[in-house]
């Protein structure tokens, strides 16, 4: 009896999968993207970031004046090098020899 019963139990987890799989790939042929969404970065965030790899702030000071989590900007920041940063960014000097970013 206890066979039985494991032989149902097996055949329904097979018959979920194969239906969960036929689900999946019509979605797929939908156009529907799977998983979180992602993340889109604040205006600033080159400029903030390009700062942090030049060590002149903290990476807890950057995402804060990016206005995300240290962990997050880390995380986007340190997918980045450094030229993808000044491809983003340029710098300019301005009369009074300070330097900052504008967005190209």
């Amino acid at each position: 009896m206890l066979q039985i019963l494991s032989f149902v139990a097996e055949n329904e987890r097979m018959c979920i999968m194969e239906r969960q799989e036929e689900g999946i790939r019509a979605a797929r042929e939908r156009g529907v993207k799977f998983g979180r969404p992602c993340y889109s970065l604040p205006d600033d965030f080159y400029k903030e970031a390009l700062r942090w790899k030049r060590g002149k702030i903290s990476c807890r000071e950057a995402a804060e004046n990016c206005g995300m989590s240290s962990s997050t900007f880390h995380k986007k920041a340190s997918q980045m090098t450094t030229g993808d940063l000044t491809r983003h960014s340029k710098f300019v000097n301005e009369s009074a020899n300070k330097s900052f970013l504008i967005k190209i």
